[in-house]
């Protein structure tokens, strides 16, 4: 089992490492203070939740899927018309970040990273974007009672399921997983157009 403080400094020099490929780094608050002070918030929170769950027997997934649930407990939440409800709702939508750091933390303690929690992390992105769209839509709706809202919304769902970005990601991993398409071929294409095409402007 590893110790409180060792899996807070990990953590820190994990999500450090991450960043550097998004340009961003966690201890510049003049430049981006909103994320720097998120990115604290949701580490010292994956750190505990991390810490705790390590004495379990739950694993990286299983959290990937609580927070899938988060996501679309938060929406309903959203939707009530209680005060404390909604600011609950509120909360778990920012917070739940903290769960999606804590799967990936458990996952490289226990050695259970895998291809299926990156998918589930995905997902429960996906979710949290669905559910916070249709409850802002019903919220409004609440306050309002003027149709508007509930026609936008549904007008935003329908934009978000034919997203064409989306489905070809979804059709070109349910070929790949079939071997319908092999990608070292069409990268090996792709690498020959553009050699014929410097050729071609060389001569030109």
């Amino acid at each position: 089992m590893i110790k409180y403080l060792d899996l807070r400094t990990k953590n820190y020099e994990d999500r450090k490492k991450r960043n550097i490929n998004f340009d961003f780094n966690i201890y510049d608050w003049k430049k981006s203070p909103y994320s720097c002070l998120k990115a604290r918030v949701y580490i010292e929170l994956s750190t505990i939740f991390a810490f705790f769950f390590q004495y379990t027997s739950l694993t990286a997934n299983h959290i990937s899927l609580i927070y899938c649930i988060s996501g679309i407990v938060a929406g309903i939440l959203l939707t009530t018309n209680s005060d404390v409800l909604i600011i609950s709702g509120l909360v778990i939508f920012f917070l739940k970040g903290s769960i999606d750091w804590t799967d990936g933390l458990i996952a490289r303690m226990k050695n259970q990273t895998s291809s299926i929690g990156h998918i589930l992390d995905t997902w429960g992105s996906h979710i949290g974007t669905l559910s916070l769209i249709s409850s802002l839509g019903i919220y409004c709706y609440n306050n309002s009672n003027n149709n508007i809202y509930l026609f936008l919304t549904i007008i935003i769902l329908f934009l978000k399921i034919i997203d064409f970005k989306l489905f070809s990601y979804h059709q070109l991993f349910h070929e790949l997983l079939n071997d319908e398409i092999n990608f070292d071929i069409k990268k090996n294409e792709v690498d020959n157009n553009i050699k014929k095409k410097k050729v071609l402007l060389f001569y030109s």
